[in-house]
């Protein structure tokens, strides 16, 4: 069977989106905590006040899941699990196409989709490159889950909104099910959470000091011979872990909160980043980019504070490396945009994080009516500032000098 016609072993129409608001005491962390524990539950925590990180985002209870390694696609709902062979972007526009919903009106930032992670890994769909890194981990390429509910935290209304897509399967609407059964959920106590611990004596790089060294001195020797500008080398650590995921995520948050924070339960293995930076961003065919390069520490008075903050302005190396950034950036976008919609319209702008400056720049243009969100994707990934410049030589230069597939790392939530 066609790889195109797969879907439509999956008996599911979504028909309308059902909104309604959430009154209710508990922190959003406690509303997340309910379904921390369970496969495919993903949380977005946007920490601090930049215009970037105003929602927070509870999705869970999958009714679909797609995963993919290499060529491997797997979807699965509760009735049915469909293996084939297939390209994972076509397979993600395949179901975009699918199951997409053309409603007027639907409430910011999001009431329905895919919520999960695509790996730094899903780059040798893109480009032709070496792969002589070891893929030890042997985790999905992709992995993204169509979540029965949403819950959207308004930080700047302090507003919680439920949205749940409207689906029929076999001729049986499942809309009251799942209200009843969420409803019931939220009206009893949190669940209490394990602590986490780890053994800073198994805490380890996947180089060693020399390997490391000798690493970056061919970086080095290819900038000098103008194999590259840049290269955003990399190494691994990792220790022992014992716990709770979801608490281990809450802690850091609340460490060090940032615009991106995310954590993600995919069943085997589950994901907590923090990043502060937003990859792209997609509203109706306005689309951006926000790189991030350079970085100062705050200072311990107001004095030293101000005075990092402009030695971070000031600064020949980063302004280099943010602007070739915003020009490999710009080509990207170039590349699905309208002819002359993209523009730079914030450089070297310095954000303020609690222990961090950062220097960011916004890109913006207009997607051409011929182009999808898969499109874009595809245009852009993975990040130019996560990789170096020129893009594909760097990730050739990455594959050959970094040891193990980075997966996750520097991939996208």
């Amino acid at each position: 069977m066609p790889y195109c016609n797969q879907l439509k072993q999956i008996n599911v129409k979504i028909t309308g989106i059902h909104t309604e608001p959430v009154i209710t005491d508990r922190s959003f962390t406690d509303i997340a905590s309910y379904f921390a524990d369970s496969p495919g539950t993903v949380v977005l925590l946007s920490g601090g006040d930049l215009d970037s990180a105003r929602y927070h985002i509870l999705a869970a209870r999958p009714w679909l899941t797609f995963t993919g390694r290499g060529h491997d696609m797997i979807l699965s709902t509760k009735e049915k699990t469909i293996r084939f062979n297939a390209d994972p972007f076509k397979t993600l526009g395949m179901i975009l196409n699918e199951f997409h919903l053309n409603i007027p009106d639907i409430p910011p930032p999001i009431s329905a989709g895919l919520f999960g992670y695509l790996s730094y890994d899903l780059k040798d769909h893109l480009e032709k490159l070496p792969r002589t890194s070891i893929d030890d981990l042997s985790l999905p390429h992709i992995c993204l889950f169509a979540p029965s509910f949403i819950i959207v935290h308004d930080k700047k209304t302090d507003s919680t909104r439920l949205s749940v897509p409207e689906r029929i399967s076999g001729g049986k609407s499942y809309l009251s099910e799942e209200l009843a059964s969420l409803k019931k959920i939220l009206a009893s106590d949190p669940p209490a959470r394990e602590g986490f611990a780890g053994n800073a004596d198994g805490f380890k790089s996947n180089f060693t000091k020399p390997e490391y060294r000798d690493a970056i001195k061919q970086i080095k020797k290819y900038i000098a011979s103008g194999h590259v500008y840049q290269v955003n080398m990399s190494q691994r650590f990792e220790m022992d872990f014992q716990g709770d995921s979801f608490s281990l995520f809450k802690t850091l948050y609340n460490a060090n909160p940032a615009s991106f924070f995310a954590y993600i339960n995919a069943g085997s293995h589950q994901i907590v980043s923090t990043s502060p930076e937003r990859f792209i961003r997609q509203t109706g065919k306005k689309v951006e980019t926000r790189p991030i390069k350079g970085t100062r520490p705050r200072g311990k008075s107001p004095e030293e504070d101000k005075k990092l903050g402009l030695e971070l302005k000031e600064s020949k190396k980063d302004d280099a490396e943010l602007s070739m950034i915003v020009d490999l950036l710009r080509n990207d976008l170039g590349k699905v945009c309208e002819a002359g919609s993209v523009r730079v319209s914030q450089h070297k702008m310095l954000e303020l994080y609690q222990n961090v400056y950062h220097l960011v720049s916004i890109v913006e243009g207009t997607l051409d009516t011929k182009y999808n969100s898969v499109d874009f994707i595809a245009a852009t990934f993975p990040g130019g500032s996560i990789t170096g410049c020129p893009k594909i030589r760097s990730m050739e230069i990455i594959d050959e000098l970094e040891p193990n597939r980075r997966h996750i790392y520097t991939g996208s939530i």
